[in-house]
């Protein structure tokens, strides 16, 4: 009961749980009719280690062979089984990883609230288990991160977007939801803080190699950049690291900045320091245009929206051309996210964008593949 039952309710490790026992006596049995060791003539406790079992049973150490014969093939016939029950088992965590992603896709094109981690149907269950493994590897700091390049129109490195890439058993999880599951599960504020102090450490061999002006972008949630000791805290830990004046702020505009009473004065404060800070996802709304009027940013990036339909998209050409005035007068840098051919890239040239971000420039890539490309290598497609 102790051991067979939780093995017989798995049906893969069924069959091999019947076939060993009966494998067993008959090499047993066999190794008896052939004369190759011989009959026990004393009982054994049950718990009695093997190979110990098997000598003082038959007072012959042929006997312990025959157990070891028994123990190597009860071994080879449960490998393929439990493979078999890994790949299953796998096969399902894939499965309700990509149903809990999907679900959270849908949740948040609706505006829903999350709440899987006190769900207990199969989406809680996965949602519990990724939120485990996630608090356990930001305890130990093991939280990978990847840079995405940006460059200019000559095709040069001049900056990076630092994107979380944590994976799962080897599997990549959608960003926005490890975000999600560490507020939900309440580690959200030790993710930032290793997120920036990996960023942090990663600024210094990035500016040795392509020089001390390139700049290096993080997220950052908008209420944590209303606290002013998480300012004087990300301050301190740029300046202890000496990047101050390559260390990137990105903050969303999904996230209402204009009604934080504490949001100008931390830019001013990390400004002074010189953290220079971005609006990601940058249209034309009102709170957009709030943002600018109320706050000094130093890039903004465009919606994606507007750049993958500059070309087909007159009125994206016009707000984007109207963007890229803005930013002379109000004097922050326009930069294009999502260029993914040569057609959306010309038309943002001619609408004087000449700071871009995309695939057709390269995807989020590790530390060390992005160090591999030359200070002056030009990377357009």
């Amino acid at each position: 009961m102790v051991f067979g039952l939780p093995i017989v309710l798995n049906p893969i490790l069924f069959i091999p749980f019947i076939l060993t026992p009966l494998l067993s006596m008959l090499v047993a049995y066999g190794a008896v009719m052939l004369g190759l060791m011989p009959v026990a003539t004393q009982a054994v406790n049950w718990t009695t280690p093997v190979f110990f079992s098997g000598y003082l049973a038959t007072g012959s150490f042929s006997r312990v062979v025959v157990q070891l014969v028994i123990v190597a093939l009860g071994t080879l016939l449960y490998i393929p089984f439990v493979r078999l029950a890994e790949r299953i088992q796998e096969g399902r965590e894939d499965y309700l990883i990509g149903e809990l992603t999907r679900d959270y896709r849908k949740r948040m094109e609706n505006g829903e609230h999350m709440n899987y981690l006190e769900r207990y149907d199969s989406l809680g269950i996965i949602a519990k288990g990724l939120a485990s493994q996630l608090r356990a590897d930001v305890d130990a700091n093991r939280i990978p991160m990847c840079y995405q390049p940006q460059v200019n129109a000559q095709g040069h490195v001049i900056g990076a977007e630092a994107l979380l890439r944590w994976q799962y058993n080897g599997k990549p999880v959608f960003p926005p939801l490890v975000v999600a599951l560490a507020q939900e599960d309440g580690c959200f504020q030790k993710l930032t803080w290793c997120i920036l102090d990996t960023v942090c450490r990663d600024i210094a061999p990035l500016r040795e190699h392509f020089g001390p002006n390139i700049h290096v972008s993080a997220n950052i949630v908008a209420q944590q950049l209303d606290d002013r000791a998480i300012a004087r805290r990300i301050i301190q830990l740029a300046e202890h690291a000496g990047v101050s004046g390559s260390l990137v702020l990105e903050v969303t505009e999904e996230t209402s900045l204009v009604n934080l009473p504490n949001i100008a004065s931390n830019i001013e404060l990390l400004g002074a320091s010189g953290i220079q800070l971005a609006i990601d996802d940058f249209s034309m709304g009102q709170t957009s245009l709030s943002y600018l009027r109320s706050n000094h940013f130093h890039f903004v990036k465009l919606d994606g929206g507007l750049v993958r339909q500059v070309v087909e998209n007159q009125r994206s050409r016009e707000i984007i051309g109207s963007i890229v005035t803005l930013g002379h007068s109000l004097g922050f840098q326009v930069i294009a996210e999502f260029v993914e051919n040569e057609a959306i890239e010309d038309e943002l040239l001619k609408l004087g964008i000449t700071l871009f971000q995309g695939y057709l420039y390269g995807p989020a890539v590790p530390l060390e593949k992005l160090l591999a490309l030359e200070p002056g290598q030009r990377i357009m497609s």
